[in-house]
């Protein structure tokens, strides 16, 4: 509770910072705002994903599965630092950059998944 408390006031302390701004300073506005979304994304990153990681590796550490429920957790990883960084982009006004962000993250989870598609694709060879 205490996190959400704390991301949520440096949300609106942002905002208000950004509104207060953007008439005579646009360029500082922006700024502020950007500022505020990455201090939100870092304190979260640190604030929890670690142990999540950790526990799911845990739970899934004696099954067949371990290796891909680790493979998940890098995924949601990367669509989530791609979301993020197409919609700074976005919000400073250069959505081309975002795009690039979001077209990289695509590619690396197609990188990242190609050795979950082989054993999938093994394992259909076996069954026919």
């Amino acid at each position: 509770m205490d996190t959400v408390i704390r991301i949520s006031g440096v949300v609106v302390i942002g905002l208000a910072v950004s509104l207060l701004l953007k008439e005579r300073y646009p360029a500082v506005a922006a700024g502020a705002v950007i500022c505020a979304v990455l201090f939100v994304f870092s304190y979260t990153m640190n604030s929890g994903v670690k142990e999540t990681v950790d526990t799911v590796a845990r739970l899934t550490s004696d099954s067949e599965v371990s290796g891909h429920a680790v493979t998940l957790m890098k995924a949601l990883g990367i669509a989530y630092i791609t979301s993020v960084a197409q919609n700074i982009c976005a919000a400073a006004g250069e959505g081309i950059l975002g795009e690039a962000a979001v077209l990289a993250g695509k590619i690396q989870l197609i990188l990242l998944c190609l050795p979950l598609v082989t054993s999938i694709l093994e394992l259909a060879g076996e069954l026919a």
